[in-house]
C-alpha cells in the first residue's frame, strides 16, 4: 500500500509540474491560409479565455484533488502497516483472555 501511495505521489507530481508550467499551443488556418498569432491572441481575449492550463477550473480540480488519494493513501498504508506490526500482541492478549475465562468458568 505504501508503495502505491509512493508512485501515485509521483504521477501527481508530475502532473502537477505540467498543470503549472504548460499552456496549450492554439493554430488557425483559414481557406489554407495560417492565420496569425496576434488574431488568435485577440480571439482568446474578446472571449475570455486563457491558453494557460492553470487558468482552467476543470484542470485546476484534477490537479488539485489526486492530493487527497494520496494523503488516504499514506494514511491507510501507514495503518495497515501498523496492524501488521500488532497481530503478534493480539495473538497474546486473545490466549490470555481465554486463559481467563477458562479458569473463571
Amino acid at each position: 500500500m505504501l508503495f502505491g501511495a509512493l508512485w501515485l505521489l509521483a504521477a501527481v507530481i508530475a502532473c502537477d509540474v505540467f498543470f503549472a508550467t504548460r499552456s496549450t499551443k492554439i493554430t488557425a488556418t483559414f481557406n489554407g491560409v495560417a492565420v496569425s498569432q496576434s488574431v488568435i491572441q485577440q480571439m482568446e481575449q474578446s472571449i475570455g479565455v486563457s491558453p494557460q492550463y492553470s487558468k482552467q477550473w476543470y484542470l485546476r480540480l484534477s490537479a488539485i484533488l489526486p492530493w487527497f488519494a494520496v494523503l488516504f493513501a499514506t494514511l491507510s498504508g501507514l495503518l495497515l502497516h501498523k496492524v501488521a506490526r500488532n497481530t503478534s500482541d493480539y495473538r497474546s492478549t486473545e490466549a490470555t483472555e481465554s486463559k481467563i475465562a477458562r479458569t473463571s468458568d
